[in-house]
């Protein structure tokens, strides 16, 4: 999966105009339920992936990367979070600063 990842942080560098990050995120497959009670607050939500502040992106385990574009897609977006993150960790991270980089 590490070779998929690479190319799709690609993606997100080219998509984003975003520098390469010195190094890569971590990933983490995880229960719908872990993304719905950390990223959401407990509230049922369709989230699939989330990025917060760090070296972790999360993703729901039912997506498959490597057979779906649509899922290609989310990870794409969490690596330009990560990106993002990267590019402006000088600056304080917040709910407010988090809604305004979707």
């Amino acid at each position: 999966m590490n070779e998929l990842y690479t190319i799709l942080m690609s993606w997100a560098i080219t998509l984003s105009g975003y520098p390469a990050p010195e190094a890569p995120p971590e990933t983490a497959m995880v229960p719908h339920s872990y993304l719905v009670e950390h990223a959401c607050g407990g509230h049922e939500c369709k989230v699939m992936g989330w990025f917060p502040p760090g070296n972790m992106i999360y993703l729901d385990d039912r997506l498959k990367p490597a057979n779906s574009l649509y899922a290609s897609s989310i990870v794409v977006h969490e690596m330009a979070h990560y990106l993002q993150y990267q590019a402006t960790r000088d600056r304080e991270f917040s709910c407010e600063s988090a809604i305004e980089m979707e």
